[in-house]
């Protein structure tokens, strides 16, 4: 392992999963990559999965419920997924066609998947139920470009980052029926942020991106 880099940690009950990607290189879900874990009480890593276009998902309230995503093409296909057992049968699947990333989340008690959906102008949450009910999307009206999506901690609605029209991001609340609000904005162009609640949704941690210089002064030269 020590030439590959360990990204985007997940709990997973008795385990944390995370992509292992060789050293040096950026994650890219076009390329192959390692769903690897490592036990949450401490031990050696292992090979869970390898392929491209994977990541996997668990519920923080019921870390038993698990799943894969795997992007390929332009299809972006759900799978249950055991932690001893490992790829299990389909969820659902949907378009995905974007340069970006997939975003996605199981919800806190693990009954239905949050997906940001790239369509149109980007301003969708696809909602999946993992219990057979049909798939439903929540509009968010006056934004584009959804990026990175989390459930709050209630399970009541969502942290988003959304592309502002300077081409920086806001971080919103988005709530179930899809309306939204600022909760900071990153001005910076090109620069993205996104927000992740404490298990008991007191506190918000966010990405925040800031620049410093200095100025020299050089006399008689």
């Amino acid at each position: 392992m020590d030439s590959q880099d360990a990204l985007f940690p997940r709990f997973g009950g008795p385990w944390i999963y995370f992509r292992s990607v060789p050293a040096g290189k950026s994650l890219s879900w076009n390329r192959p990559l390692a769903i690897r874990r490592i036990p949450a009480n401490g031990g050696a890593s292992s090979d869970v999965i390898r392929d491209a276009g994977i990541d996997v998902g668990c519920a923080s309230e019921r870390p038993e419920i698990c799943v894969l995503a795997c992007l390929k093409g332009k299809v972006l296909t759900f799978y249950r997924f055991d932690h001893a057992k490992r790829q299990g049968a389909e969820i659902s699947h949907m378009e995905f066609d974007s340069r970006l990333s997939p975003s996605f989340q199981l919800s806190p008690d693990g009954s239905e998947i949050a997906a940001v959906d790239p369509n149109g102008i980007g301003n969708r949450i696809r909602r999946i139920s993992l219990n057979g009910g049909s798939a439903s999307e929540v509009q968010v009206p006056g934004r584009k470009g959804l990026e990175v999506l989390f459930w709050t901690a209630s399970g009541k609605g969502w942290y988003v980052s959304s592309t502002t029209p300077a081409n920086g991001e806001y971080l919103l609340h988005v709530s179930p029926a899809g309306e939204s609000q600022v909760l900071y904005e990153q001005a910076l162009d090109g620069q993205d942020t996104w927000g992740t609640p404490s298990p008991d949704g007191k506190h918000l941690a966010f990405l925040r991106w800031t620049t410093s210089s200095n100025v020299w002064i050089i006399d008689d030269f």
